[in-house]
């Protein structure tokens, strides 16, 4: 009885490793296994993934900057829907009553569902993304953290740009060799997109592919736009490195200006950009200068929280920010109906001139990207100022496209050519094409079957190559510049952009809350003190402030 006690105290030995490990036929099923949910998972959407996983979801709180990635995502999948709509609309980009078709959808605003300042929007918005931390910490004047995130973001920018399409378009040559784009593009009546011509030696395709990477795809020292025949949509990529990096040259410039000497160097620096026929550097320059003016946003709303606690503190240069008049909403709403009129201006060359609504702006100029970059800029900063118009772009179906935007934009070519086109003849077998009616049905459906079949798959290239990209330029920086600002995995950019933690308010915030604390002579509040809760608000200062207030009244 006692040994069976004992027994029962007695520590069981624990198996060896090799005897937990299965064998022979069990250890292939094991396999068979493992490797079968690792694909289903691979391949499934990201919500669908998580859903079955029962992954936590994500907090409901968005950062003050969320809008911008909804507007990136909206604009990418308007993307998709001109790039779809090119080759069977032969007069897509006409203007109002120049050709036969639907005139409701040629009216101003209405075309920028499919024919919008999508580009321009994309340059701007990165300008503004690109600059938030070197600015923020050039308003703080710390210019030796500010050194640090410029060199980081110079030695990024670039891998994070290239390496995604560098991929892409590896396999648009496989898929070309192997002979999967078969689009009869002959048969197209609208615009025939550009494809890549096919080699019988599998070698002969990737040297036309390794040309196409050194001479069109990384290739910033011409300002002409590249062909990009491997993907035509990427004419863009180069243009952007390059913009990047002189806003990268501006902010270093201009670091230690007075911000409104900074502010008027830019503004000159944008027009400037803009004579000289430059529109994606005058973008991305007009994206800095709101992301500053966003920084002052945010310090008069602290400054407004701190002069509710003593109004006698309100300095000069916030009391117009804090007391804006309720008419300033209306400006805002204003210039947004604008943006998206000038974001209209059709793209067909002399369309403007007898177009409803735009013939008085071609007399001044028949460019559609100058009028188009005018309306990016617009509606930018209107959503920058007003937080209705924020709302339409943080609910969850924008965040989460915003999210894939730059995936999107690199698998949206691709797709197109190897089923996408295909799918309009298919579909016009069933519903006749013989009239403009049926014509323009078999397109909407096509349309709308091929949408959720394109964001699938920019979904799990956005997890299987864009994100691991991201890891791997972040670990290449840590080895190779030693001191460089380490990779987060859980705020880094989507397409190629700072990390959303630039964007993040939160320090910024702490550390204006108590240099003013401290400039307003309201309490000596201990700097550790406040720094070390993130979470914590104003009440504990209000009440300290009114505290102090007491304590030298009755003294």
């Amino acid at each position: 009885m006692m040994t069976k006690e004992m027994d029962l105290v007695r520590p069981q030995k624990k198996p060896e490793r090799w005897q937990l490990r299965p064998s022979g036929c069990s250890a292939i099923l094991h396999f068979c296994r493992d490797f079968s949910t690792v694909f289903v998972f691979a391949i499934l959407p990201s919500y669908f993934a998580d859903w079955i996983q029962k992954m936590p979801q994500p907090s409901s709180k968005r950062l003050p900057t969320a809008y911008l990635n909804g507007l990136r995502g909206l604009f990418s999948f308007l993307v998709f829907v001109r790039h779809f709509l090119l080759p069977w609309v032969k007069d897509l980009d006409t203007g109002y009553n120049q050709t036969d078709s639907p005139k409701f959808l040629k009216l101003p605003i209405i075309r920028v569902v499919y024919s919008g300042p999508t580009v321009a929007i994309f340059f701007v918005v990165s300008g503004f993304v690109i600059s938030s931390k070197p600015l923020r910490l050039i308003r703080g004047k710390d210019f030796a953290a500010m050194s640090t995130a410029m060199i980081s973001s110079v030695f990024r920018r670039g891998l994070r740009l290239f390496l995604p399409p560098i991929i892409s378009t590896f396999s648009v040559a496989l898929f070309v060799h192997i002979g999967w784009y078969k689009t009869a593009y002959d048969e197209m009546p609208g615009d025939i997109p550009r494809h890549p011509a096919r080699y019988g030696l599998l070698v002969d395709q990737l040297g036309d592919w390794l040309r196409f990477v050194l001479a069109d795809l990384t290739h910033p020292w011409s300002w002409k736009s590249p062909r990009s025949e491997y993907d035509s949509h990427l004419w863009t990529i180069p243009i952007q490195f390059r913009a990047s990096m002189i806003s990268f040259l501006a902010l270093l410039g201009l670091a230690k200006a007075k911000p409104k000497a900074r502010t008027g160097c830019l503004l000159a620096l944008t027009a400037y950009s803009l004579q000289q026929e430059k529109w994606p550097v005058a973008l991305f320059l007009a994206g800095i200068m709101m992301a500053e003016w966003n920084l002052v946003e945010m310090e008069s709303h602290i400054h407004q929280s701190l002069a509710a606690v003593d109004p006698a503190s309100c300095l000069p240069r916030y009391q117009s920010i804090v007391s804006q008049p309720a008419t300033c909403t209306v400006l805002y709403r204003a210039c947004f109906i604008l943006g998206l009129y000038l974001g209209s201006y059709p793209r067909a060359q002399y369309a403007g001139h007898s177009s409803l609504g735009f013939m008085w702006l071609s007399k001044i100029t028949d460019d559609d990207r100058y009028w188009q970059a005018y309306g990016a800029i617009l509606l930018l900063w209107s959503f920058s100022k007003d937080p209705v118009l924020q709302k339409l772009l943080t609910g969850s179906v924008l965040q989460y496209l915003g999210n894939i935007s730059f995936s999107l934009y690199l698998v949206h070519g691709p797709v197109l050519h190897l089923f996408g086109y295909s799918l309009v003849p298919y579909m016009w077998e069933w519903t006749g094409s013989d009239t403009a009616t049926k014509s323009q049905l078999g397109i909407g459906l096509s349309l709308i079957t091929l949408a959720p079949i394109m964001l699938w798959i920019a979904d799990v290239f956005w997890r299987l190559v864009d994100k691991p990209c991201g890891v791997l330029v972040a670990r290449i920086e840590s080895v190779e510049a030693t001191g460089l600002s380490r990779y987060d995995e859980t705020c880094s950019r989507d397409d190629g952009d700072e990390p959303r933690s630039y964007l993040d308010s939160t320090s910024y915030e702490l550390h204006m809350k108590e240099s003013m604390i401290k400039g307003f002579g309201l309490i000596d509040l201990d700097p550790p003190l406040l720094s070390s809760s993130p979470g914590r608000d104003l009440s504990y200062t209000r009440i300290s402030a009114v505290l102090y207030r007491l304590s030298q009244w009755i003294s």
